[in-house]
């Protein structure tokens, strides 16, 4: 696994890959695809008219849809990114914090990372009004297509080098 975080003109994007040595254990294989079916819930939560946690909530929701319904709860979940780090860092609605009710806004960018047993699934998306644009894609990188609240995401799979 590999985290990135990049800075430019002072704004961070971050992104996570992971990477195999010949076929992926059955069940790692299976973990990031849990993980990245709760990202892209996440990133089709996160649209204008709603708040960063009712974005978390979409993705707290789809943890328990794939099976791993506590699996929230062992990492840091994400949020709104730009100047820094995390520029909005909200609680679950079932313990909200004073960033959980903060509205999502056209321009806004967000970077959720979703785990689930040493998987991770991340990207940073920029919130347009016609849907997300994931800003980390790159040309190379092997995709899944993942169906999320009435949209589809290209988003990373684990890549698979010969061992």
């Amino acid at each position: 696994m590999c985290v990135l975080v990049g800075v430019r003109g002072g704004l961070n994007i971050a992104l996570t890959r992971s990477i195999t040595l010949g076929a992926a254990e059955p069940e790692l294989e299976a973990n990031h695809r849990r993980a990245t079916q709760v990202a892209a819930a996440m990133i089709a939560g996160t649209v204008p008219g709603r708040s960063y946690g009712e974005a978390l909530q979409s993705g707290i929701e789809a943890y328990a849809a794939v099976g791993v319904a506590e699996e929230w709860r062992e990492h840091y979940q994400g949020g709104a990114i730009g100047y820094n780090g995390r520029e909005v860092s909200p609680a679950p609605l079932l313990r909200p914090n004073e960033e959980s009710g903060v509205p999502v806004a056209t321009g806004h960018a967000a970077s959720w990372n979703p785990t689930v047993r040493g998987a991770k699934s991340e990207d940073t998306v920029l919130i347009r009004a016609e849907g997300p644009e994931v800003l980390t894609r790159t040309a190379e990188w092997p995709l899944e297509s993942v169906a999320a609240g009435g949209a589809t995401l290209e988003l990373p799979r684990m890549l698979e080098l010969a061992a």
